[in-house]
Parts: C-alpha cells; sequence; structure tokens
C-alpha cells in the first residue's frame, strides 16, 4: 500500500508543470536607480511560509543593516523576503532568486513591500557578498549567471563583480544623483 502512495505521488508530482526564470541583465547603476534603497547588512535568522497573497513559499529572513548606501534609512533591522524555502516538508526553489543564509554578510539592492518587508531588485542580479577585512572590505557577484542581453536579446552570461566597498558605493551614490540615460525605462 505505502509503494502505491508513493508511486501516485510520484506521479501527480511529475505530471505538474515546471516553470524557468529568465533574468535580464542589468547594471549596476540600473539596479541602483530601481531601488529603494541600498544597504550592506548581516542575514540573521531565517523562517519559510506562505505568502498569503500567492499561496507560494517564501523565506523571510531579518538582516541586520550595518550600512545604509543609498536611501531611506530603513532602521537596524528589515525583513527580507525571497521566493522559495522549505515548509511543512515541501521544499520550491525558484531559479535565480537570490539566496540568504543566515551568517551571510551582503550588500542588497532592495525595493520596500507591504508589511515593512523588502525583496530584493532583479533576483540574484541584486545581491552582492561583503567580504574582505573591516579596513578593506570588498562587495563582490560571481560572474556566470545566464541572462538575457536587453539590447539583443540573446542570452549571455553576467559579469563578476569586484570593488572595494567605498568604489561601489560611490557607483550607486552616482548613479542615483544622475538621470537615466535615453531609452532607459525611469
Amino acid at each position: 500500500m505505502r509503494c502505491l502512495a508513493l508511486a501516485v505521488a510520484f506521479a501527480a508530482l511529475s505530471a505538474a508543470p515546471s516553470g524557468a526564470t529568465t533574468l535580464v541583465r542589468v547594471s549596476l547603476e540600473e539596479l541602483a536607480r530601481q531601488a529603494s534603497v541600498v544597504v550592506t547588512g548581516h542575514a540573521e535568522a531565517a523562517h519559510a511560509e506562505r505568502d498569503p497573497a500567492t499561496g507560494l513559499i517564501v523565506t523571510v529572513t531579518r538582516l541586520h543593516v550595518t550600512r545604509v548606501i543609498a536611501g531611506a534609512d530603513p532602521g537596524a533591522d528589515i525583513e527580507v523576503v525571497t521566493l522559495g524555502g522549505h515548509l511543512d516538508g515541501m521544499g520550491q526553489v525558484v531559479e535565480g532568486e537570490a539566496r540568504l543564509a543566515p551568517g551571510d554578510d551582503v550588500a542588497l539592492f532592495l525595493e520596500s513591500r507591504p508589511q515593512g518587508r523588502a525583496r530584493i531588485v532583479a533576483m540574484s542580479e541584486g545581491r552582492f557578498e561583503v567580504s574582505g577585512t573591516a579596513q578593506s572590505p570588498l562587495v563582490t557577484r560571481p560572474g556566470g549567471l545566464a541572462v538575457v542581453d536587453p539590447a539583443t536579446g540573446h542570452y549571455t552570461t553576467l559579469e563578476p563583480v569586484r570593488l572595494p566597498l567605498e568604489d561601489f558605493a560611490a557607483r550607486v551614490q552616482a548613479a542615483r544623483a544622475s538621470p537615466p540615460p535615453a531609452g532607459d525605462a525611469p
């Protein structure tokens, strides 16, 4: 009987539709213009829950803000919501979504959401690692992620980013201070 139940469950799962995620390449400057706030922080506790609007599993991570690079100060701690997670014995994975784990030191491009929560702009493209020493912190994002080039419509790979934190902050602030290039959406 148990084997029959497993076979039925497997058949139901394998018949379920699957989706894919396609990310459009977004420059550091575009991320800066799209974000409500850009911060560095330390990921602390995380838990999964169901999004009441969609029923999807989301992970809510408490981020202790260590620096506001641009935008209004969100406070000492904010909740960052990412798609996917594990809840009640079920897991959902959204390819291309940013991952935050307790202990991560990150720079995030965030957009405000209801309930005082935030989402990461452009999914994994809006998440950067902060590493190095307190005197010489570095902001990095690995390359290699498949993205669509908006100019050509062809797939390409995301270029890696590796900048001293002060250079990263200067680029973000300069992008927010200047108007978007002609043809860019506001």
